[in-house]
């Protein structure tokens, strides 16, 4: 962080993250990746910068002890209050609170969401690591 308290890692650590990530954004958007740069999907780019500094939100431990909160991270709209949870400047209990006022996707866009989580992580489960879900 700007204040110093998560140490950045090196130039050469950075640049080798840098060439995956741009592989990676390249694989998977094709033709508009060369025609825009610095094109990225937006929460995956979030949880990179999120596992770094520390504030990546538990997943797992938060499906067993929080699970309305689990519940309205997976279900609910993609924000910032997930990164408010754990690690440095946390604010737990204000994300919680937005959470609460949050809403969620209608039955059929959360059944299909959840279907897939699950087959995801069945398959993850099997071998097929590319169908792992991210932190769960």
């Amino acid at each position: 962080m700007i204040n110093g308290d998560v140490k950045l890692p090196s130039q050469e650590d950075m640049k080798k993250v840098a060439a995956v990530d741009e592989l990676n954004w390249q694989t998977r958007f094709g033709y508009d990746s060369k025609r825009v740069k610095g094109l990225v999907d937006f929460q995956v780019y979030c949880d990179g910068i999120a596992k770094i500094i520390g504030v990546m939100p538990p997943l797992r431990k938060l499906f067993f002890t929080k699970p309305w909160v689990w519940f309205k991270i997976m279900f609910g709209p993609f924000t910032m209050h997930q990164y408010r949870l754990v690690g440095p400047q946390a604010d737990p209990k204000r994300a919680e609170e937005v959470f609460a006022k949050q809403p969620v996707g209608d039955l059929l866009e959360t059944s299909i969401t959840a279907s897939y989580l699950m087959l995801a992580k069945f398959l993850s489960f099997f071998g097929f690591s590319r169908f792992k879900p991210n932190e769960f």
